[in-house]
């Protein structure tokens, strides 16, 4: 994500925002001129007219070096397809999302109420550019993905602005992914002893820190890690 924003930059977007999912899949690498004709029949009339958009744009925008995207292991939700489909809706309301990120205090239930409206009619039923519709209608932004979002960046930039860390403190956790499971196994024996502690985002960003800090670097499955130590000195 961090290359397609080098390689797209906003202000491109916000020339046509018509264009922006055309320009945003076709600089991720995932539009082709013969993607319409291996897609279902309902998807075929979109799909040619993102890449009609995107080969008209692709001499000025496109690269050589293909951005490599990891799309096995990953819960259909999470998809890169769907990654970029989210970041186009945002980067179309780019001045409402602009106004709500940086207000101060931010207002956390705020951005994820707008978020949760954010809509697409083809990929509220899809979650790659060529799947079939699925049966139920897929938010583009849940609720786990915006907590993502606000712990992950908006947080950070309201903190590093001076934002009293109480407000951020009571953002309550999103999904709990692999390494928060793991981590939580680690240091408590289970997730059911770790429950009190993966309720808040803080929690889980915090436990994340943990596992790159000390579980990543020990190689000696937990025998010689050094983090109890540090935390008995740490205790008051």
């Amino acid at each position: 994500m961090r290359l397609l924003s080098q390689r797209m930059p906003l202000s491109a977007l916000r020339d046509d925002p018509s264009a922006t999912e055309a320009l945003l899949f076709g600089a991720a690498g995932f539009l082709a001129p013969d993607l319409h004709e291996k897609a279902p029949a309902d998807t075929r009339e979109h799909l040619r007219a993102l890449w009609d958009t995107w080969w008209k744009a692709r001499g000025r925008w496109e690269s050589a070096h293909a951005i490599p995207w990891k799309a096995s292991g990953q819960r259909p939700a999470n998809h890169p397809h769907r990654r970029v489909a989210a970041l186009a809706s945002i980067a179309r309301e780019w001045p409402k999302f602009r106004r709500l990120a940086t207000s101060r205090p931010l207002d956390a239930g705020a951005v994820i109420k707008f978020l949760a409206k954010l809509d697409d009619p083809f990929w509220t039923k899809r979650h790659t550019l060529s799947s079939a519709a699925t049966a139920r209608p897929v938010a583009l932004f849940g609720q786990a993905k915006a907590i993502e979002l606000l712990a992950n960046h908006l947080f950070p930039l309201a903190l590093h602005e001076g934002e009293p860390y109480d407000r951020y403190l009571k953002l309550t956790a999103g999904a709990r992914n692999e390494k928060v499971r793991r981590c939580a196994i680690r240091l408590f024996g289970s997730e059911d002893a770790a429950t009190p502690w993966l309720k808040k985002a803080a929690h889980h960003q915090a436990l994340l820190q943990i596992y790159r800090d000390f579980c990543l670097e020990d190689s000696s499955d937990c025998d010689d890690c050094p983090f109890p130590e540090q935390l008995a000195q740490w205790r008051p």
